[in-house]
């Protein structure tokens, strides 16, 4: 009788259990009030170049006062999630930096800003100095508190508003240089026949204009326009 031949059994390989990769958290070690804070909706990842770890800080409005020493670090957690689910339930944490009041007067002092701008066109050049613009406002608008605001072009070229131009709502941009020539374009000239006029050549350059503002969210006069 032929022997049955005994099948091997295969050794189960064990799993290696995979390394817990922990992620260190740096916070900001110092608040300098007389900075000026650009405002976000939500934290921005840290992996981006222009908020590196530690670059960012949040505004916190407690329903009651929280008895807590400077420089400690503040966890909190998610009290609408359940214990017996696996969802994180840190809602955030941080490091405490500066205590506020919310009042007015005491979040006045806090310069946080969100960007806002006003986008216009260039209708044509006045001289090499100067742009007629338009655009940027209506006929209603009071142009007395734009002079003197600082304007962009597409090439980044920088100008100062400085006056209105009309009743329309068009304005005057003003450069320090001479606007060079390689972006000014001629326009019209053609025509002109026998006992016809010509028509005069007009000179412009094909840009935006863009006014950048700052609006700060705690101010007390939030008309003020700042840059």
């Amino acid at each position: 009788k032929k022997k049955k031949k005994k099948k091997k059994k295969k050794k189960k390989k064990k799993k290696k259990k995979k390394k817990k990769k922990y992620i260190e958290v740096k916070y900001p070690t110092e608040f300098d009030i007389t900075k000026e804070y650009n405002w976000h909706e939500k934290l921005m990842s840290d992996s981006n170049k222009d908020h590196p770890p530690g670059s960012q800080f949040a505004l916190l409005k407690f329903e009651k006062p929280v008895t807590c020493t400077l420089d400690s670090i503040l966890v909190a957690s998610k009290l609408d999630v359940s214990t017996d689910t696996k969802q994180c339930r840190i809602a955030f944490s941080g490091k405490l930096l500066c205590p506020w009041k919310w009042e007015a007067e005491e979040l006045a002092k806090l310069r946080i800003y969100k960007r806002r701008e006003r986008v216009g066109t260039v209708e044509r050049l006045q001289d090499d100095y100067t742009v007629i613009g338009k655009g940027l406002f209506t006929k209603e608008t009071d142009m007395s508190q734009f002079i003197g605001l600082k304007v962009l072009l597409d090439n980044g070229l920088e100008g100062t508003i400085s006056s209105n131009f009309g009743t329309t709502g068009k304005f005057k941009v003003s450069f320090v240089n001479k606007i060079p020539e390689e972006l000014i374009q001629v326009q019209g000239g053609g025509g002109g026949g026998e006992g016809k006029k010509r028509k005069k050549q007009k000179r412009t350059l094909r840009s935006k204009i863009t006014l950048p503002l700052k609006k700060y969210v705690f101010a007390v006069d939030r008309k003020r326009l700042l840059q």
